[in-house]
């Protein structure tokens, strides 16, 4: 319960950074708006106020998102509570269902918690969550990093066939198949991937589908 409490603040940390016009720095003089009047000048008379309107609110989300992003991208391995900051941008930015982000939420795919907590992948792993929530953008590049020469991290890799395997269903073991058997025979990676698919397909089969993915961070149940 207090996961999904903590995702309502999160939620409303979102809307508050995208129509208040606060910056990743916080509010500055002329920068800084509440949200009414730019929700007032999308109901304006006027279709000039309302584009400018919307131009605003498009340049502060491009801002919140690149905010989000920087602190994601601080080399920090670890949270020790429920409100870091890194946390929470990795929830905001799976909230935002921000595709850009999909690069840094990959390269940061082991961030967790200091306390591992193996009841669910999305506490254990809030990047994982956050690639769920973002969909198809995160799938082409989750099979991209898994054919990649380079990735032999096993955990690693395990992450980024969840990701496949939550936004796709039981059409992830497919995708996973084919990119495995893109590999080198015999290596390492291919096994691990083909056991993950073996795996899924013994569990579910072709007619059956896949546990839905929940919102980013937050528990199943």
């Amino acid at each position: 319960m207090a996961t999904r409490r903590c995702f309502g603040c999160v939620r409303a940390l979102a809307l508050g950074l995208l129509v208040g016009g606060v910056s990743a720095a916080g509010p500055s003089g002329a920068q800084a708006q509440s949200p009414t009047p730019l929700l007032g000048q999308l109901r304006s008379e006027d279709a000039e106020v309302r584009l400018q309107a919307q131009r605003s609110i498009e340049s502060w989300y491009d801002r919140l998102v690149d905010g989000l992003i920087a602190i994601v991208a601080e080399e920090q391995q670890v949270y020790a509570q429920e409100g870091d900051s890194k946390l929470l941008a990795v929830q905001l930015l799976g909230h935002l269902r921000a595709a850009r982000a999909v690069t840094v939420l990959a390269d940061n795919i082991t961030f967790g918690p200091r306390e591992i907590d193996e009841s669910s992948p999305y506490v254990t792993n809030p990047c994982v969550g956050a690639l769920i929530s973002i969909g198809k953008p995160a799938v082409e590049e989750m099979l991209v990093r898994l054919r990649a020469p380079e990735l032999s991290d096993e955990r690693v890799i395990s992450l980024y066939c969840l990701v496949v395997l939550f936004v796709e269903g039981p059409r992830g073991a497919d995708l996973l198949a084919e990119a495995a058997g893109e590999l080198e025979e015999g290596s390492p990676k291919r096994a691990q991937i083909e056991d993950v698919v073996e795996r899924i397909r013994e569990r579910y089969g072709p007619e059956q589908t896949a546990p839905e993915a929940t919102p980013a961070g937050e528990p199943e149940g």
